[in-house]
């Protein structure tokens, strides 16, 4: 056994950290650590040490497809004179400008590194942002310069030390294997295997790591492992073997092939063939990941469940770690940190985002208990793992699942151009406007209502508990409301939130299939909708429709204010029989009916 230092403080603040939550209530934690970090960052934007809190905000729903104008309101009325703020509105224009090709981002990071502050220890994450776009952008001298400044201030962390693995890369004069080098060595401290990076000879770099772990002796409990596959023939070889090798052998690998088009059956059935704790399973047509999940949790035989996606490799102690985690502890559940990577060896994370190292929700582990009393995944096409740990977090009363070794990665995940994670649509970004938001909102008034109390089981059998965008749903459905009501239902303003309760009241009395669509208005924006507004959602069972659909109603109702709103380019399109429109207040702009013209598509002769 290695006593470190890192190993010594690692169990000093683990232990404190259960301290804390034995004395603290759950809601109590959640809302001093909320108080404290908009303190902290109020006060460091005001001493320009750090980049506005609003236009952090803003620029995650600027990434959604919001058009240029958007964000250059954004930047006129939120941002200050600071450098920091300086550099954060023309980062996000370079990356508006990949993502959507209006502008050349080249040309703003040549801006960026005319105003750019030097990075202090609390810009970490607008450095490490900063270093995905040069990255992108393969800006070799950018991120050279970068890594020598922020060499000495944020020590050697794994963040860091991949920005410089990609900077070698990126440049020619060296590959991942110093990475991985410094990664063994932190393994070893913790008394882990050590990964190391073999010859680079395949497509992807899964194929080259190699670790090795001895087995755990006489492992009781008994783990299932579900893996949903599609078309991924590339990389489920790996993820396969990742999970076999695991030094807790103990476990069952149940594989569901979701009537891939491609050789996946084949190599599903090959691996199978040779090893009996594989079982697998074959759907008759696409059924998506989460109904998937479900589909072999039916017959999963183990104590505990957990998840491991088809292009991942993980750790051959991941298993081992968290099984230990909670037979010493007495825990629940547990939850790993994954790294991410893009083909073919770059380590990447999505556009906007600020670490590569991440909450890995497929590694959640839970008894298998909790699914028969708790309800499973929801079948819907994204969002339902957030739903899953939120419903169980509610269920048994803690703030979150307890993570393992949360400064190293136990799982190294695949991000794939077509993946879910990254279409417009359903992308990540959508967590701030669109289809992941509306499913938020509604999931958690779901949890909150009295309806939950007694049976917090979701419904799998194509009712659902609470409304969600079509998008989100395996079948689909219809695309005809009798009224589709158009607000700003994120208002902070306590009168038009009520405006908006006494439309929705009246409509919902009035009967037939209802909708909401939400715009965005920069003077009167919330990250978090009030709770009234996402309760009255859920009661009256509102549809949430969100960009980029197509439908029809009877009646189109417009709530107009007189603040300036803002829909993405590929805003909804509405086929409307008729026009509402109902002015709160006289209106400083056009008239609703242009207003309305201009935030979203509607075929109709106003």
């Amino acid at each position: 056994m290695i006593f470190s230092r890192q190993r010594v403080t690692s169990a000093l603040k683990y232990r404190l950290k259960r301290l804390v939550r034995m004395i603290i209530p759950a809601h109590f934690r959640k809302r001093i650590k909320l108080y404290y970090r908009r303190f902290r960052s109020v006060f460091k934007a005001f001493m320009g040490y750090e980049v506005s809190c609003r236009l952090v905000q803003f620029s995650n729903v600027a990434l959604c497809g919001f058009p240029m104008l958007f964000w250059e309101e954004v930047l006129r009325k939120e941002a200050s004179s600071s450098k920091a703020d300086c550099f954060f509105s023309h980062l996000v224009l370079a990356e508006i400008g990949i993502s959507s090709g209006n502008i050349q981002p080249e040309l703003e990071v040549t801006k960026i590194e005319l105003c750019r502050p030097k990075f202090r220890r609390h810009m970490f994450r607008e450095a490490c942002r900063y270093a995905e776009l040069l990255t992108r952008l393969g800006k070799v001298p950018e991120l050279s310069a970068l890594v020598e400044e922020t060499s000495g201030k944020f020590g050697k962390t794994v963040q860091h030390e991949a920005m410089k693995s990609n900077l070698k890369l990126l440049s020619g004069s060296g590959s991942h294997r110093e990475f991985f080098h410094v990664l063994k060595n932190l393994y070893e401290e913790l008394g882990l295997a050590p990964v190391e990076l073999l010859d680079q000879k395949s497509s992807s770099i899964f194929f080259d790591l190699e670790s090795k772990a001895p087995k755990v002796k006489n492992p009781t409990k008994k783990i299932s492992v579900l893996m949903p596959a599609y078309n991924c023939e590339d990389t489920i070889g790996f993820a396969i073997e990742s999970v076999l090798r695991q030094s807790w052998s103990n476990l069952e690998l149940l594989i569901v092939d979701d009537f891939s088009s491609d050789n996946t059956r084949g190599i599903i059935s090959s691996y199978a063939a040779k090893d009996p704790r594989i079982r697998t399973l074959h759907n008759s047509k696409n059924q998506g990941a989460y109904r998937s999940r479900n589909t072999a949790l039916d017959i999963a035989q183990g104590d505990f469940v957990t998840v491991h996606d088809t292009d991942d490799w993980s750790h051959p102690q991941k298993f081992e770690l968290q099984m230990r985690h909670q037979n010493s502890e007495n825990l629940t559940w547990t939850m790993g940190i994954c790294l991410t990577t893009s083909p073919p060896y770059l380590f990447r994370n999505m556009l906007g985002s600020s670490s590569i190292m991440k909450r890995n929700y497929s590694s959640l582990m839970s008894p298998i208990s909790f699914f028969k009393k708790y309800g499973n995944w929801d079948e819907v096409r994204v969002g339902a793992d957030s739903e899953l740990v939120e419903r169980f977090c509610r269920a048994v009363d803690l703030a979150s699942p307890e993570l393992v070794l949360a400064s190293l990665p136990m799982t190294f995940l695949g991000f794939r151009e077509n993946s879910l994670t990254k279409l417009k649509a359903t992308s990540a970004f959508s967590i701030s406007h669109g289809l992941r938001k509306e499913y938020i909102s509604s999931f958690r008034a779901w949890h909150q209502s009295e309806q939950t109390v007694q049976d917090r089981s979701i419904c799998v059998d194509g009712r659902k508990p609470f409304p969600i965008p079509l998008p989100s749903r395996l079948e689909g459905g219809a695309d005809f409301y009798d009224k589709i009501i158009v607000a700003n239902f994120d208002s902070k303003r306590d009168d038009i939130l009520e405006a908006i309760e006494n439309i929705m009241e009246k409509t919902a009395a009035e009967g037939g299939r209802n909708g909401i669509y939400r715009v965005i208005e920069i003077d009167d924006f919330s990250p978090q909708r009030n709770s009234r507004i996402s309760f009255r959602i859920f009661k009256d069972n509102y549809t949430p429709i969100v960009d980029p659909e197509k439908v029809a109603c009877g009646v189109l109702i417009f709530l107009n204010t007189r603040y300036q709103k803002f829909c993405p380019t590929s805003a909804v399109n509405i086929v409307a029989d008729s026009i509402e429109i109902i002015d709160l207040e006289k209106s400083t702009l056009a008239g609703g009916e242009e207003i309305l013209k201009n935030i979203i598509r509607v075929d109709n002769n106003l």
